[in-house]
């Protein structure tokens, strides 16, 4: 009866060992699944970033969105004329002819699609040449954001 007694008691204290055993194979199984699922999320996340690096440059190369920009230009300078244009980087540079190149200034002010608005150089009284930028590019945003990129 002794016997029987020490072989319960050993097998009662050995139960919790038997039970911390098999929680540790249940929660090193759940690990290794879950580092399988981490492992396919890791492979799409370097396949997005590989393809950003590729073709982020490209994609993300600003609009100047000219046809806009030109129609823009018609309306705001009609029924003045309008003899040279020049649009890089999203900056235009026009030159024309008006009785009042103040008026076209100020109505290039005004309209929202323009910004930094400024005669370029000097000219005569009928003769106009102004810099202007388009407020919805920025170029240097995208050199800043690709500027490691373009070193390479």
């Amino acid at each position: 009866a002794v016997a029987a007694s020490l072989a319960l008691i050993a097998v009662l204290t050995l139960i919790p060992f038997a039970l911390q055993s098999i929680q540790f194979r249940l929660a090193a199984s759940e690990l290794a699944d879950l580092r399988a699922l981490n492992s396919s999320a890791r492979q799409d996340q370097a396949y997005v970033a590989d393809f950003d690096s590729r073709w982020g440059t490209i994609n993300d190369y600003p609009r100047q969105e000219i046809i806009d920009a030109l129609y823009t230009l018609q309306r705001v300078i009609s029924p003045d004329t309008l003899t040279g244009l020049e649009i890089e980087e999203g900056v235009v540079n026009i030159e024309g002819t008006s009785n009042n190149p103040q008026a076209i200034l100020q109505r290039l002010e005004q309209d929202p699609l323009f910004t930094e608005v400024a005669f370029s150089r000097a000219t005569n009284n009928s003769r106009y040449s102004i810099s202007l930028r388009l407020s919805n590019v920025s170029f240097e945003g995208y050199r800043a954001r690709y500027a490691e990129v373009s070193r390479r």
